[in-house]
């Protein structure tokens, strides 16, 4: 039977745990600097291979696909590329709402202005440029996230879309809402009862 070790034997034994603990630490601290160091080596390679790619862009569609993509296998794909992306879905019509990593593709949300014809117009346009290059998820259905007025107060809504584009549904948390056979018809009630702005909450209809 194994006897317990003495007192003088536990603080050197002790002693000892803490000695190789403190060389860890050492040696991770060093690690920790040499992954920094590396980290601005492949930041700074990663922005100029961003400025070459962004000149060889030249038409809509090469841009739609590229700014689709949600980075690398470090995450972001370095700061000059979230810049460009932020500025060319801005400038889409379209709002940026984190990514998929399924997919490694961002998430594009759907955000109307009630009772606006032009916000209606304009996010009919966006979305259909865009939707035939969004990824299906793991279920067959491409998936937007809507930005409206609660700010998911009562839990998220989506757009789910079919990869033929013939079913559309709105999706809350808990269950599907309503199905429709268009994304104009979607829209208009995403406007009607999911809307970002233009009208005040205590006026919700829905």
């Amino acid at each position: 039977m194994k006897q317990d070790l003495s007192k003088d034997q536990i603080v050197e034994t002790l002693n000892k745990a803490k000695s190789i603990r403190r060389e860890y630490f050492a040696e991770k601290e060093q690690i920790d600097k040499k992954l920094t160091q590396n980290y601005k080596i492949i930041e700074k390679l990663r922005d100029q291979l961003t400025e070459i790619e962004l000149k060889e862009l030249k038409t809509e569609q090469e841009k739609i696909e590229y700014f689709l993509i949600a980075g690398d296998d470090l995450g972001e794909a370095g700061p000059v590329r979230y810049k460009a992306r932020e500025e060319f879905w801005h400038n889409f019509g379209l709002h940026r709402a984190g990514s998929f990593r399924e997919t490694n593709q961002v998430a594009l949300s759907v955000k109307l202005t009630y009772g606006s014809e032009k916000s209606l117009a304009q996010q009919l346009k966006a979305l259909d440029k865009v939707l035939p290059y969004i990824k299906p998820q793991n279920d067959g259905m491409k998936k937007l996230p809507i930005f409206e007025h609660t700010l998911s107060e009562f839990g998220s809504y989506w757009l789910r879309v079919s990869e033929d584009r013939k079913q559309y549904i709105i999706e809350s948390r808990y269950r599907d809402e309503k199905e429709f056979k268009s994304l104009a018809d979607a829209l208009k009630y995403i406007q009607k009862y999911h809307w970002y702005d233009g009208k005040d909450k205590e006026d919700d209809d829905y």
